[in-house]
């Protein structure tokens, strides 16, 4: 049994004596060699055909009895040509076999074929020198990450190698714009601490996922913001490219991109498309079609529709201007929006005229039109520069929404119900018939 464990193994194993002479060797070590066993029995292991063109690997075997006898490994590296004069690369280890009274009754040399390692450590290498016209210039931040040894990926494991990048992927050299746009500390640079940190923090959970998806994709984009050192908002893009060769993971590139100007100008752009350049509150479109997406979702069951009028409009227009009636209804959207933000969503749909949709029952509808109207009512809207003081009043009305109705429809109602409040002398609100 141990004969047959001896030499099913793919490992290159010799058994020698405490002179370092070849008592046996295992069948891939015999192949490897091209001798069979009475070719090699007593010969010093740093004769073995192996090592016949380096001195200086002969030299390091024959002189690492003294170390092997204090118990340590002695490790050393190789190459030989194969059939095809391809490279092949093996590192070998020595080290002392124990008898029953703890002393050294034998040597056991073993070797491993590393060339697809090696390989991957090359091509790792060469990609670095391709790159390094890109690390110190342009604007763009680079770092490479490196794994001590490389992880043989497979389809079952992905979640292993994760595990491994978070915990062992060391930093091995990065540029400094880099350090200029993440502006992190170097000592978060290794594992997952450069994605959680006291400036950017990705939870473990969506952190994994990241990273699954760049080992099944090869690459993955992540985009992220956070406090710069000078108290801005800056927006981030981070190019997660992993480094497999020869089925391998070896590391990891990091392309990070300062795309702060491109989102301000996105969202600045996002702002005019959808609010309301005077007050700042949502525009018509962009209200209209966030309530059909809400109505439209399939756990919604109920909201209310309200529509604010402000009352006499027009003659603040007439008697002072249109100055003096913009700053009245910026004055007047801030105060329903500061009541409805957190219920709902509020905009101006043209004129004096505003809407909000509140994702709530209607008794917590009414009971926030109550503090609504109390607040505009009992407030006055002064500019002094020009003495002038203004009371202002508002008119409002509304209608429940459910799940399946149109918004034509209750719109429709809740413009009603607005005309209604009107009707009856303004400031107040009723709620439409159809609720």
């Amino acid at each position: 049994m141990y004969k047959d464990s001896f030499n099913s193994t793919e490992q290159f194993i010799a058994i020698l004596n405490n002179d370092m002479t070849i008592i046996d060797a295992n069948k891939a070590l015999l192949d490897l060699i091209g001798h069979d066993t009475l070719d090699i029995c007593d010969v010093p292991y740093w004769e073995l055909p192996l090592w016949e063109h380096s001195t200086e690997i002969q030299n390091l075997i024959m002189f690492s009895f003294e170390s092997i006898y204090l118990g340590e490994e002695v490790k050393f590296e190789t190459t030989y040509l194969d059939e095809n004069d391809e490279i092949k690369y093996l590192e070998f280890t020595i080290k002392p076999i124990y008898d029953e009274m703890e002393e050294i009754d034998s040597l056991i040399a073993m070797g491993y074929d590393v060339t697809n390692i090696k390989n991957t450590q090359i091509k790792l290498l060469e990609a670095e020198e391709e790159l390094e016209i890109f690390f110190n210039s342009g604007l763009d931040g680079y770092m490479i990450r490196k794994l001590e040894y490389p992880i043989e990926l497979n389809s079952d494991n992905h979640n292993i190698v994760v595990d491994t990048i978070f915990s062992k992927e060391k930093v091995h050299r990065y540029n400094e714009a880099f350090k200029d746009i993440m502006q992190i500390p170097e000592v978060f640079y290794n594992g997952k601490d450069l994605f959680a940190n006291a400036k950017i923090y990705i939870n473990n959970e969506s952190l994994t996922n990241i990273f699954l998806e760049s080992l099944n994709l090869g690459y993955k984009k992540i985009e992220l913001n956070f406090i710069a050192d000078d108290k801005s908002k800056r927006y981030v893009e981070i190019t997660i490219k992993p480094v497999i060769t020869n089925g391998y993971y070896m590391g990891c590139f990091y392309i990070v991109q300062d795309v702060t100007k491109e989102k301000m100008h996105q969202d600045e752009l996002f702002k005019m498309a959808n609010f309301d350049a005077l007050t700042s509150v949502a525009n018509r479109r962009y209200f209209i079609n966030q309530v059909e997406k809400i109505t439209s979702l399939n756990d919604f069951e109920m909201g209310v529709m309200c529509l604010f009028d402000i009352d006499n409009f027009k003659s603040v227009n007439d008697n002072f201007g249109h100055d003096i009636g913009d700053v009245a209804l910026k004055n007047i959207a801030w105060k329903i929006n500061e009541k409805v933000e957190n219920l709902g969503i509020f905009a101006r749909m043209g004129g004096e005229e505003f809407s909000a949709f509140f994702m709530c029952d209607l008794q917590t509808t009414k009971e926030v039109l109550d503090e609504i109207m109390q607040d505009i009512r009992e407030s006055l809207i002064t500019i002094d520069k020009l003495s002038i003081t203004l009371k202002i009043t508002v008119s409002a009305g509304i209608t429940v929404v459910k799940k399946g109705d149109i918004f034509n429809d209750f719109f429709k109602n809740a413009d009603n119900a607005l005309y209604e409040a009107k009707s009856q002398g303004r400031n107040r609100y009723i709620v439409s018939k159809e609720s």
